[in-house]
């Protein structure tokens, strides 16, 4: 829903490629911050 509405609204100002660094850039920080976490949680548990 989120991309859609990025390429729908956003596309026209920015480009694809503009579209295309901002998902990717949402995608690593949270893939980082889900690693962050569950090292963190898991360092807790011990």
């Amino acid at each position: 829903m989120l991309g859609y509405l990025l390429y729908k609204f956003g596309e026209p100002k920015i480009g694809y490629g503009g579209v295309f660094w901002i998902v990717f850039g949402f995608c690593c920080v949270a893939f980082i911050l889900g690693i962050f976490f569950k090292e963190d949680h898991d360092w807790k548990k011990k």
